[in-house]
């Protein structure tokens, strides 16, 4: 885990310190994934789980590849007028 100063120890939650779940997506994207999920197992939209499967894989997948991908587009979107050629 990451390193503490010496003389300093504070009582906290990995994950808050970690950007993936143990599933492997960002915080963000699980926890839209799960609530999306039981929405759809109280309403009986089948159809939407398989799509929540690939949506979660494709997050794991991109965070497997590139750690902030997930804070790259929320970036771009405040900060658009320094990202403009």
């Amino acid at each position: 885990m990451y390193d503490e100063p010496p003389g300093f120890r504070a009582p906290v939650f990995q994950c808050l310190l970690w950007k993936r779940t143990k599933l492997g997506a960002p915080q963000g994207v699980t926890l839209i994934t799960f609530a999306l999920a039981g929405v759809a197992l109280i309403w009986s939209w089948w159809p939407l789980f398989p799509a929540l499967g690939l949506l979660q894989g494709a997050a794991a997948l991109g965070t497997w590849l590139d750690e902030d991908w997930f804070e790259i587009w929320p970036r771009v979107l405040r900060y658009h007028k320094h990202y403009e050629p």
